[in-house]
């Protein structure tokens, strides 16, 4: 019996010193980390410094234009628009009814004008071109911002469609 007192003992101390080693090489507990937005605290302003937001100034440009798109392709005359609008201007592309291209009456360009600014009134230049060619580029550019890409890529492109549509502008 004393032998098996013996064993015992002994494997109760490793046991002890086995469970002690054990629990001592576990990694520490670490509190959770702070949350990693970029809103500096600024007591000299009166507004809010949260960067994180829904819409950029693209998105908004985009959803401006996607409207004016909307309202102008409801007109009977018209197929389809798709607009790009770039500060105060918007640049028209319209697809005409009964595939009518490049032409469009006065009466009809004064009414796509009226129903662009009725529908955005911030707008205060509207260029219009039933060219099926000014068409697709508008309606790529329009597409591309819409998907999120930077619109200063296509400044130069916005130009060219401008001075081709009105010359004077």
């Amino acid at each position: 019996m004393k032998k098996y007192t013996k064993l015992i003992a002994v494997l109760s101390i490793c046991l002890i010193t086995m469970s002690i080693i054990m629990i001592g090489c576990q990694p520490q507990e670490k509190p959770a980390p702070p949350n990693n937005y970029n809103n500096n605290q600024n007591p000299d302003t009166d507004y809010e410094n949260d960067i994180y937001f829904d819409e950029n100034m693209d998105n908004k440009m985009s959803n401006r234009a996607d409207k004016i798109a909307n309202a102008v392709a409801r007109m009977g005359e018209v197929n389809r628009a798709t607009v790009v609008v770039n500060d105060n201007t918007a640049i028209v592309g319209v697809n005409m009814e009964n595939n009518m291209e490049g032409t469009m009456n006065n009466d009809l360009r004064q009414r796509i004008e009226r129903t662009v600014k009725n529908t955005d009134n911030k707008i205060t230049s509207v260029a219009i071109t039933t060219d099926p060619n000014l068409y697709s580029r508008i309606d790529s550019i329009a597409r591309n911002i819409r998907d999120g890409e930077d619109m200063t890529g296509y400044r130069q492109d916005i130009q060219e469609i401008m001075m081709q549509i009105s010359p004077g502008m």
